[in-house]
């Protein structure tokens, strides 16, 4: 009996469903070396994907401990490679690749299995080499749960560092690397296991490092004037954020302890590709932000945000297109770079500073004129946009740059260019500090202003609160001649409980009417409420640096100012200020540095 109709278009789609079609997109994954492999070794992960239909292919890399939730290792990106360092402990892993197809947005997924064994497996600690002469790894026995441990280090002559507590897992080894070693130098390290209180040292193991590098440019330190008894010995580290000011220059950052001593350093940077980038920002816990320059993109400039740990190796990252793509998504402007700073939120989310660029008609000059604004975007967990601002939809756009600066496309010190030959640095931002009130604090460089965006831990409109500076919102309480600041870097509140905001004032409109004029660290009092201002500090740092700088408030009174470059000689300088404003100590780089920053060892800020 024949089929109806119907039957026979039943039996049809039926028949045509059976038969598998080809995937568009396929994606397979594989490492460097076969697993199990022991904690702290490097893999190299290749995603191999293709697709049937035109189009570019970019990649996402994914890691989870067997049984928990994925987290992103990088963020849709055309590198179909990724390098991977887990040093934290054992177990199985699960490592995810998604390859996708730009022009169609299809996607295929791929997992592997990769298992991690124990270095310290008789019950007795074990130190092992790292790809860093100057970092090695630290690997402890298990120890109970509810326990913590950490990890001290030292050569017997001075005080240990040490390593974060962190909370002990049931049956699994804990790890750490141990950084902030001088070379060629003979050291101890033992951890310790507190339980309710009680400690409990293990036995010291021995162990030297070796030579730092002869084929890496190293800046040359020197101590211009000695610290003095009062001087802040409790954060004896010194991160100098170094970056390339000339052309073909390279350099690379270092930290050194306040005597000039290299005990860390990060030599991915030195490189002609990677010229204008440097180190944010230091975050709790031993890892670092950075925007790095990124080769495959049409941008090339800082155009990956990247947390690396301190071997150098990466963390995490995103990149500028990824995160373009979802602002898009949300109605806002592209973004070409992340600049300047990065910082992590108390909720582990990260914040960063992003430039935007648009064309304004008749605001910035007669006719269409490209202008640079500045943005902000918070990022999950997953590297995922979650909040953004816009200085376009916030500020007064025909206020000019003070000193009506303007970018070319490829010019050191400026993001991409990207809408017309030439742009108006409007603002140039070079700080972002969240508040104690859940605001965040911004220094707008070409602006000669400090303002604080209503953020309200990330349910705020975005609108500005205030302008600090000349022309702004604040009255200053000061008989000085010029008591505000111009071209300023750096500015923060450093403690929470007291209303004091520190920057460093490059001072360049200043120096535009006076050539002796000098940078300067201050310090200022806030009453936000009646919008006065009190300079507490106005220290002349004795040199003048026109770009570059950094300020924070140490310990035993003092403050810390970065003079990231002084000419002619292209220096920074180091300098630690008492509250009365006497110089306690200054530390000279032959290097230019973006920021110094003082700190209890490498892994606390």
């Amino acid at each position: 009996m024949l089929p109806t109709t119907r039957e026979f278009w039943t039996l049809l789609l039926a028949a045509a469903m059976a038969v598998p079609a080809s995937a568009a997109v396929t994606a397979v994954l594989s490492p460097s070396v076969s697993s199990p492999q022991p904690v702290g070794t490097t893999i190299v992960w290749t995603a191999i994907g293709s697709s049937s239909d035109p189009g570019t292919l970019d990649y996402r890399f994914r890691v989870r401990l067997a049984g928990g939730t994925f987290r992103t290792l990088r963020d849709f990106h055309p590198s179909a490679t990724f390098e991977w360092t887990p040093s934290e402990r054992e177990g199985d892993f699960e490592v995810q690749a998604i390859v996708r197809n730009k022009g169609t947005l299809e996607e295929a997924s791929t997992n592997a299995s990769f298992g991690l064994t124990p270095l310290a497996t008789q019950g007795t600690a074990v130190l092992s080499a790292t790809g860093h002469r100057l970092v090695v790894l630290y690997s402890a026995p298990s120890c109970a749960a509810g326990s913590y441990i950490r990890m001290r280090f030292g050569t017997g002559a001075e005080p240990f560092s040490a390593t974060p507590w962190k909370e002990c897992v049931a049956g699994i080894t804990s790890n750490a690397l141990i950084s902030g070693l001088r070379p060629n130098t003979t050291y101890s390290a033992y951890h310790e296991v507190a339980t309710q209180g009680n400690v409990v040292a293990s036995t010291g193991q021995g162990f030297s490092t070796i030579g730092l590098p002869a084929w890496l440019p190293f800046s040359t330190l020197s101590i211009v004037k000695m610290p003095v008894a009062t001087s802040c010995f409790a954060q004896p580290v010194v991160l100098h954020s170094n970056i390339a000011f000339q052309p073909g220059e390279i350099t690379f950052p270092i930290a050194t302890d306040i005597w000039g001593r290299i005990i860390w350093y990060f030599p991915r940077l030195a490189t002609p590709e990677q010229s204008g980038a440097t180190i944010f920002r230091p975050l709790d816990g031993g890892t670092m932000l950075l925007a790095v320059n990124d080769p495959s993109s049409p941008l090339v400039h800082q155009q990956i945000l990247r947390e690396i740990d301190l071997t150098g190796g990466p963390v995490r990252e995103t990149n500028v297109e990824r995160v373009s793509e979802q602002l898009v998504a949300l109605g806002e402007d592209r973004i070409t770079s992340f600049h300047h700073d990065a910082f992590r939120l108390p909720n582990g989310h990260l914040l960063a500073l992003t430039s935007v660029e648009r064309i304004l008609t008749d605001v910035q000059g007669p006719g269409p004129v490209s202008v640079i604004a500045d943005g902000l975007v918070e990022l999950d967990l997953d590297l995922q946009v979650v909040w953004s601002w816009n200085a376009f939809d916030h500020m007064d756009t025909s206020r000019l740059a003070t000193l009506g600066e303007t970018c070319v496309a490829g010019q050191g010190g400026c993001p991409p260019v990207t809408l017309a030959p030439i742009a108006n640095d409007w603002l140039h931002s070079n700080s972002v500090h969240l508040a104690s009130d859940g605001n965040l604090v911004l220094s707008i460089r070409h602006q000669d202003w400090v303002v604080k965006v209503d953020y309200q831990n990330g349910a705020g409109t975005g609108a500005l609160l205030w302008r600090l500076g000349e022309g702004g919102d604040f009255t200053v309480l000061s008989a000085q001649p010029s008591p505000w600041f111009s071209h300023q870097h750096d500015a923060e509140f450093d403690d929470p409980a007291v209303p004091l905001l520190s920057l460093f004032d490059n001072g360049n409109v200043r120096r535009a009417s006076d050539a002796d004029a000098n940078s300067r660290g201050q310090v200022f009092w806030l009453d936000e409420a009646r919008r006065l201002a009190f300079p507490v500090l106005n220290a002349d740092l004795g040199s003048y640096s026109l770009a570059l700088g950094s300020a924070e408030r140490v310990c035993n009174g003092t403050y810390h100012f970065n003079s990231g470059v002084i000419q002619p000689d292209l220096i920074a300088q180091s300098v630690e200020i008492g509250v009365e404003g006497q110089i306690r100590g200054v530390l000279q780089s032959s290097s230019t540095a973006y920021r110094t920053f003082r700190m209890q060892t490498l892994y606390k800020p």
